[in-house]
Formats: C-alpha cells, structure tokens, sequence
C-alpha cells in the first residue's frame, strides 16, 4: 500500500540534496529531501538507531520510498543535511555552524558538531590574543545571538562570554518587537555597564565616587612625568572624558589595542605614554578575565578546558597568559626563552 501524500501538498525537492538512486525520503516543513540511509546513520548515531528499526506495515511512504518527517526546524535540517551530502558545501558564517552545531547535539553527530565547533572558535575566542587576532572583524550581533543561544543550548559555554559581548553592540530597537529578547539584551548591558566603568575608570587612574557614579580627578600626573606645562595630564583628561561619554557597551573603547587613537600623543611625554600604556595592558587583561562572571558561566580556565575538549585536544592545557611589556622586546622574547 502507497500511503504518499498527495501531489498538490505543496511540497518541494531541495536541490542538491534529492538523489533518486537513495532509498529514504525525509521531510521538514515544505521540504522534502531524498539521501541515502546508511551515510545519515554513519554520522549521526541517533538516526542510525530510527533507522535501523523494521517499517511498519502501514508506515508513510513518499514516491515508493519511506519517508521520516522531522519536526525540527527546515532550514537547520537542510543545513545539516548539506554539511553530510554536499561536498561543496563551507558554512562561511557563525547561523550555518550554530545551526549544524543545534542539530548535531540533538541528533548525535559528534564528527559534525566538533567540526561546527572548530569553526565557531575561529569567530569566537577564548583569549585576549586571539580577539586582537581578529581585528575590526567581529561576529554580527544578530549572528552572535544566535550563537550564544544555541551554546548555551548545547552545552558549548566557551561560546557564551564573546558571543554574548558581540551581540550587545546590536541596537536596541532591534528587538523592539521581541519582549523577551529586548530585556535580556538590557540586562546584559547594565551588567556591562558596571565592569565597563569600573575599568574605564582604572585605566584612567581616576577617583570614584560610588554613591553618585561619577569619576573625578584632576588626572594626576605620574611620578616620572617630565612635561613641564602639565599638557600631559589635560591631554589624557580629554581622552577620559572622551571614554566617560563612549556607548558603555562597545567593546571596541576598552578592548582596542590602540588605547591612544584619537588622542593627541604628541602631547604626552614619553614617561607618562609608557605608565599609561603599561596600566591600559594591565587593566584591559582584568576587564577580558572579567567577562565570563557577567554571564553566569565558569572563568576561562575552565572554559578553555571545556573548549580543548570539545574541540579534541583532551590532554591540552589551558593557553598561558603571558603579558609582554609594550617597548620591551627584548625582554619579552627573553621571557618567552625561558618559559618555552
């Protein structure tokens, strides 16, 4: 007995991923996909054991061949099917690979879902080195909330810290017609906030007044400062200011490597460039190791523990932070000699 749909279903064969010599027919939403069993149940062990029970006698069929029907997401199904059928296929974005990544974890596929992996943690790192790796180019924030969604969903925590960072920088009228999303993106913020004052404040060397919030100081100078006009100290103020007024979400004020962009350097005399960069190197590391306390997640060790393990380096160590003094490169490679 043909129990197939109905030829007016409105249902469509997905190019690329229809073969008519392959006997299993799976259906997500509108899209019906024709593939060979044996290979979906090689690298996915949830689906190897659906498969391998005997077909009801009244089982549906579709074209003469069974047909499995997902309930799962159409779009993650073809993503997923794509990443096993289609040898062309590169995930070029964080959305394929977080939705690869969902549907791997669901369905067992551990050879898929650590390739997702590998690939995700080139858009989304771990370290302070690696984020400088990257440059201007980070994650789109509606990329990186579906990332950090779909880390927490899977288990893949490693993810959170950077990728809930990246989705911050999103507008807040984004979200205006999504309630849940819209206070969660806030209160993501205002705990931003906080760490973000506080080390602004720092990097600075400003005082702090708790109770009001504000920062004040007359932006002393440094012990080694040989500026005899003090234009080290009213340069730096106006940076300060400059920094007190920046969006307290963008990442880019206080994770830049570049610390004095847009600051008239030549005004500050090299002894206070150096104490203030020495101290921005110092606090700007702080404010990195700070980040995964902001989102209810382990601390960095443990994350990059997760991390080598998900990825398959289960006898690494955690990366070593090794702070190299700026202006110092001798003493940096003669520290790294010896911890080599």
């Amino acid at each position: 007995m043909d129990n197939s749909p109905p030829s007016d279903a409105g249902l469509t064969k997905v190019e690329g991923l229809w073969f008519d010599s392959d006997p299993l027919v799976i259906k997500a939403g509108t899209r019906l996909f024709r593939v060979s069993p044996s290979q979906l149940g090689y690298h996915a062990k949830a689906f190897g054991d659906i498969l391998s029970m005997p077909l009801a006698a009244d089982a549906e069929t579709y074209e003469g061949c069974p047909l499995l029907t997902l309930q799962d997401d159409p779009q993650e199904v073809e993503m997923f099917l794509r990443a096993i059928y289609d040898p062309s296929f590169e995930p070029v974005s964080g959305i394929p690979c977080a939705e690869i990544l969902r549907f791997s974890h669901k369905y067992d596929a551990p050879s898929l879902r650590r390739g997702m992996l590998k690939r995700l943690a080139l858009l989304y790192p771990t370290t302070l080195t690696d984020f400088d790796m990257l440059g201007q180019q980070l994650p789109a924030p509606g990329n990186a909330r579906i990332v950090a969604a779909v880390a927490r969903e899977c288990q893949v925590l490693w993810l959170v810290p950077f990728a809930t960072l990246c989705w911050m920088q999103a507008p807040a009228e984004n979200y205006t017609a999504d309630i849940a999303s819209r206070a969660e993106l806030w209160a993501a913020r205002e705990r931003y906030h906080k760490l973000w004052t506080r080390h602004v404040i720092s990097i600075h060397d400003a005082d702090f007044e708790v109770r009001t919030h504000r920062a004040f100081s007359s932006m002393r100078q440094t012990r080694e400062c040989i500026s005899a006009d003090r234009s080290c100290a009213t340069s730096l103020m106006r940076k300060y200011s400059r920094d007190m007024s920046t969006r307290s979400y963008d990442m880019l004020a206080i994770l830049e490597d570049e610390p004095l962009r847009g600051t008239d350097s030549r005004k500050l005399c090299r002894n206070c460039t150096r104490v203030f960069l020495d101290r921005f190197d110092d606090v700007r590391q702080q404010f990195w190791d700070a980040l995964p306390g902001l989102y209810a997640v382990e601390g960095w060790d443990e994350l990059e523990k997760m991390k080598n393990k998900d990825l398959g380096k289960v006898d690494a160590e955690p990366a070593r932070r090794v702070y190299l003094p700026r202006e110092k490169p001798f003493l940096a490679l003669a520290f790294l000699v010896a911890h080599s």
